[in-house]
């Protein structure tokens, strides 16, 4: 074929594109730091904070609410390019305290989350010149005592025997149900044998700092052995944890009862005003003698109990739990995007255990005092609620609410933009949305303006009222058991005071293919001549094919 001959063709594909304007509105927090970061002084310090707003926000920072400028930290200290987030190089001692990110445009300032940032460390145990001497009978139990040090974080504590490499490198002890560890470190053998006396090397307690890969080791401790026969002893009760335990909800429970006697004690636990969690979530450690649950509810409160029992009898103890919380969300309030007069309502509702009394309000990180609400009465504050009325264009700012108890706060900002735009569809209607009868079916369309636009929904330019439809909040039409008679033209309307706009899209209900002819099971002689007949009804607008398989595989025509 020559090129002269051919015939060209150009083909233009038309996508409605939606254009989503930038909307001016107040700054909006969204990454931060989190409410404590413990540091090692070898490595750099990142505490993160980003916002969003237009136009972009600004960011200064505060140190133990005071003015915190970072350009004076002898170039420690620097902030990110197009984000708030401080990198401390260096750090040390002095850089520790509380820190707060502010956010700041022209419309308000929005707050982060108060950062405590504590120095790791590990102190030293106390000095001991020589080592101690405990000596205890073949049978019996005995405590080897250790006063850890402290350290940020609490150090994990554990014991080990000095020189005893055959163990691990450094000669941990292991744990098991005759040698065991309290929460403070003492080590507790439930009846004392003769490979405890480890040819008289010393038992050693170590604090290791996983922050700082740091370990210290304490006073060492010599175990003589007294050879004596050894007799069976009933249980008894050598330690538990606190009769009175308080644990947040959401975190880890431990609890611990240790039981001395011979032969070494089984430990039982059981929940006197209840049962156990039967979710998963519950289950021994240190051979019986520890109980754990995982992500605590308020339901797990109550009276637990530990049994210690061997073949001579029993010994018991039981611990009273407390289920506590730092403040949760009930309804935590949100962005609001509104047009002039109308009325707005933002609510802080929080809970907790012991409950928050009284919810802390601020506008633009200020504290909201009386003063604030006088020369402003449009605004009003009722405890968990803050209310605006005919809100003016002056009226945009950053509120933020903070509630608090003795176990920590929860706190949000938001904010109230007033705008003067008339409706936009961002999102319109699907060109052509297909379906197969008797399905669901959703028509979206997302719009904005401020007011807040009412949405209405036409088919065939008849107004759609309830039945089978219903609109969602965001606009979008939802069609529950559609039929063909439903096809048609649907028409989205968004309206408000500054205006209307609207759009349109397709929707194409098909019949279901439906077989009218089935064959029919057929006993025939082998060799003679069998007929299967299959018809079947389609949409009239689908064209539609009949396929047969043999024993569920294709059959294929020659």
């Amino acid at each position: 074929m020559h090129l002269d001959t051919m015939s060209h063709y150009l083909a233009y594909l038309i996508v409605p594109i939606a254009v989503i304007l930038a909307i001016p509105s107040p700054p909006s927090i969204i990454r931060q730091a989190d409410k404590e970061i413990i540091f090692d002084p070898r490595i750099n310090i990142e505490i993160p904070c980003v916002a969003k707003g237009d136009p972009a926000p600004k960011y200064t920072w505060t140190r133990d609410k005071r003015i915190y400028d970072p350009s004076s930290q002898n170039n420690r200290v620097a902030m990110k390019s197009n984000a708030g987030t401080l990198i401390i190089t260096n750090p040390t001692a002095a850089d520790q305290g509380w820190y707060q990110c502010n956010a700041t445009n022209q419309y308000g300032t929005a707050l982060s989350f108060t950062t405590r940032l504590r120095m790791a460390e590990l102190s030293q145990f106390p000095y001991s010149s020589r080592s101690k001497v405990v000596r205890a009978r073949r049978g019996d139990w005995v405590i080897l005592d250790c006063t850890p040090p402290t350290g940020v974080p609490d150090p994990y504590i554990y014991w080990s025997v000095v020189g005893d490499s055959d163990r691990d490198q450094f000669g941990t002890i292991t744990v098991s149900a005759r040698v065991t560890q309290d929460y403070y470190g003492k080590l507790y053998i439930l009846n004392v044998e003769d490979e405890d006396e480890k040819d008289k090397r010393p038992y050693a307690c170590n604090a290791y700092s996983r922050r700082l890969l740091l370990l210290n080791q304490g006073e060492l401790t010599v175990l003589e052995v007294e050879k004596v026969s050894p007799t069976n002893k009933a249980p008894v009760k050598l330690w538990t944890s606190e009769q009175n335990r308080v644990f947040l909800l959401g975190h880890e429970m431990r609890l611990k009862c240790i039981f001395g006697g011979r032969p070494t004690p089984q430990v039982i636990w059981r929940k006197i005003d209840g049962t156990l969690p039967t979710d998963g979530r519950f289950s021994t450690d240190s051979e019986g003698q520890e109980l754990v649950i995982k992500s605590i509810k308020f339901s797990d409160a109550g009276t637990y109990e530990c049994r210690g029992s061997n073949e001579l009898g029993m010994a018991l103890a039981s611990i009273q739990v407390v289920i506590e919380s730092e403040p949760y969300w009930i309804e935590r309030p949100e962005d609001e995007n509104v047009g002039v007069d109308e009325d707005v309502s933002f609510v802080c509702d929080a809970d907790g255990r012991p409950a928050p009394n009284k919810v802390d309000w601020y506008v633009n990180g200020e504290p909201i005092q009386s003063e604030f609400l006088q020369s402003n009465p449009r605004i009003s504050i009722n405890n968990k609620v803050l209310d605006v009325t005919n809100v003016e264009m002056t009226d945009t700012c950053v509120f933020s609410c903070n509630v608090t108890n003795k176990h920590g706060y929860a706190w949000s900002n938001f904010y109230l933009n007033v705008l003067s735009e008339p409706p936009e569809i961002q999102e319109p209607p699907d060109n052509e949305t297909k379906v197969v009868e008797g399905e669901s079916v959703e028509i979206k369309c997302v719009t904005f303006g401020a007011p807040k636009p009412q949405i209405f929904w036409k088919r065939n330019n008849q107004l759609i009222t309830g039945g089978r439809f219903s609109i969602r909040p965001d606009g979008t039409l939802f069609l529950s058991s559609s039929t063909v008679a439903d096809s048609g033209i649907y028409e989205c309307i968004a309206t408000n005071k500054y205006g209307s706009v609207s759009a349109k899209g397709m929707l194409s209900v098909k019949q279901k293919t439906t077989l009218q002819t089935k064959p029919n099971n057929q006993e025939m002689k082998v060799g003679s001549f069998v007929i299967f007949r299959c018809t079947a009804k389609a949409d009239i607008g689908l064209t539609h094919l009949i396929d047969w398989l043999k024993d569920g595989h294709p059959i294929s025509y020659t």
